[in-house]
């Protein structure tokens, strides 16, 4: 059997990965191949654990550290917290985790797509982009946020393709930890700079 990559301890991170698509699912393939440490969370946790399992069988790898559970428990367990979910869907769920992350200053990686996967920013909202209206609703001071990935198709996030550059934007405090993760599966990070920056990266906004 192969093993993970070890990293370390610095380095590696508990990442919750909040959404069972095929986005999610290859990301939580490289960063757990990558040494991080990685939770599945899904509203069906016996298809994000059978998910988990099916990872560990294709890479043949039985060290690789990848979870599944329900979205409120892999909310918990992560200090990264990756939104790979439908965008209609986001802010349900963020409401149901807000009473179990506030306060606990997690990192929250957002990579969905309202353009996309949604019907876009409604007009008059009070912010111009996903994250943005994201941290808005979670509303904890603790919590730093990026978004990126965001031009990145799902087929690209594969084990052995390097090289891709991925454009992010972040608060401060995101930031090195948000570079770290996508170096740790051989892309190449692009920082576009603070969350005001977020709306360039929305694709398909027209």
């Amino acid at each position: 059997l192969a093993s993970a990559t070890s990293l370390p301890e610095q380095s590696r991170h508990r990442i919750a990965i909040l959404g069972t698509g095929r986005m999610g699912k290859n990301l939580a393939r490289v960063w757990a191949l990558g040494g991080h440490n990685v939770i599945l969370g899904s509203r069906d946790p016996a298809k994000a654990a059978k998910m988990a399992e099916d990872l560990k069988s294709e890479q043949n790898i039985d060290d690789l550290t990848v979870s599944g559970a329900d979205l409120v428990s892999a909310a918990q367990q992560g200090t990264v917290i990756v939104l790979a979910l439908p965008h209609a869907a986001t802010s349900e769920v963020l409401e149901r985790i807000s009473p179990h992350v506030k306060g606990q200053g997690k990192i929250f990686l957002d990579i969905t797509n309202p353009f996309f996967s949604g019907n876009g920013i409604p007009v008059g909202s009070a912010r111009n982009s996903a994250v943005e209206l994201h941290k808005l609703l979670l509303d904890d001071e603790t919590s730093a946020w990026a978004c990126g990935y965001k031009k990145i198709f799902w087929t690209e996030i594969q084990p052995g393709q390097t090289g891709r550059e991925v454009e992010f934007v972040s608060d401060p405090k995101a930031t090195q930890i948000v570079s770290d993760l996508i170096q740790s599966h051989g892309f190449v990070p692009q920082h576009r700079g603070d969350l005001l920056f977020a709306p360039l990266l929305e694709p398909g906004r027209k």
